[in-house]
């Protein structure tokens, strides 16, 4: 499988800390209404959410960008921080790959955990 290629045009950042309802509902109420509208990538970030919580956000939220697909439009879907969570996802068919922190797994450890196909963002600084 070849990697994926992301448009980056408009990336979205998402979790329970930053929308007005936090709760899933008012995280995929969100990420709906940006799919719909142009957003090209989501980043699911949520510091706070359990390991099945990840998952099922995980699910939740690939659904919304499969049925986008059916239109022709592409929207990326990346997990923040956690390689365990996105391995899981990947092999489940559920997203592109992980974003990773300064702090996080090793890119290089990422990549030999998730394969050449997988995508992996990684922050380069922070001010």
């Amino acid at each position: 499988m070849s990697k994926p290629e992301l448009d980056l045009k408009l990336y979205l950042v998402v979790g329970r800390e930053n929308v007005i309802h936090k709760t899933a509902q008012g995280v995929l109420h969100v990420v709906n209404e940006a799919i719909l509208g142009v957003v090209t990538t989501i980043q699911f970030h949520d510091k706070t959410a359990s390991d099945s919580e990840l998952l099922d956000f995980a699910s939740s939220i690939s659904e919304t960008i499969q049925n986008v697909a059916r239109t022709g439009r592409r929207v990326g879907f990346l997990i923040n921080d956690r390689v365990d969570i996105a391995l899981e996802a990947r092999n489940a068919g559920l997203l592109d790959g992980v974003h990773l922190g300064q702090r996080d797994t090793n890119p290089v450890d990422a990549r030999k955990l998730l394969g050449d196909d997988a995508v992996i963002g990684l922050t380069c600084g922070k001010k």
